[in-house]
């Protein structure tokens, strides 16, 4: 679904994702090199390898299902396909390679001014924060709600609705911004866990501890 995205945005525009990213995004924040949607061949050496620790099940949804149907077995969220070079330097918007400073930079400057940088007007962050959907989620059947674009959770905490937005990765990575105290949180692993986000969620604690 994240490549067909990217695929129409080039044919319409006549510029990929990750084009557009470079331009409006990481190149204003002096992160050109450290977020993407699609990794350049050149930068891939930099890329740390995810590793799957031993004993962790792999993921295996129930055949015919939904879940099955919208990963198939060439997508599926593993240290393996994580690894592929085809995978990382592909523009795929649903997918995306960056440190922890470039994402907590991105949503930092979605917050406010960094350096003379602001992404977005105060009057839309908070539309990027409201919750715009709650109901059942069509893939994997369970209640959830999301924001424009954007999740509303945040690792271990239950946040007031409106004031945090980010996204938790399949590996157990995670970036938000919490618009209550300012704050931008990023924390990326190569330990593949499907949702394992004990790191961060003690980061996350940390960082509101230090701010207190």
């Amino acid at each position: 679904f994240g490549f067909l995205i990217g695929e129409t945005l080039r044919r319409v525009t006549g510029r990929t994702i990750s084009a557009l990213l470079r331009e409006y995004v990481t190149g204003p924040l002096g992160i050109v090199n450290d977020l993407h949607f699609g990794v350049p061949a050149g930068l891939l050496p930099r890329v740390a390898c995810q590793v799957a620790p031993e004993g962790v099940p792999v993921m295996r949804p129930e055949p015919g299902s939904a879940l099955e149907r919208a990963l198939p077995v060439g997508v599926r969220p593993s240290a393996a396909n994580a690894n592929r070079a085809d995978f990382l330097t592909a523009d795929i918007p649903s997918a995306g390679t960056m440190t922890a400073r470039a994402a907590a930079r991105m949503y930092a400057a979605l917050l406010g001014d960094v350096e003379g940088v602001r992404l977005v007007s105060p009057e839309r962050l908070a539309l990027m924060a409201a919750i715009t959907y709650r109901g059942p989620d069509e893939v994997v059947g369970i209640p959830t709600q999301w924001a424009f674009g954007y999740s509303p959770y945040r690792p271990g905490f239950m946040p007031a609705e409106g004031s945090a937005f980010g996204m938790p990765g399949a590996n157990g990575s995670a970036a938000y911004a919490d618009i209550g105290s300012g704050v931008a949180v990023a924390v990326m692993r190569n330990r593949f866990v499907i949702g394992d986000f004990t790191a961060a969620t003690r980061i996350g604690q940390l960082a509101c501890r230090f701010l207190a």
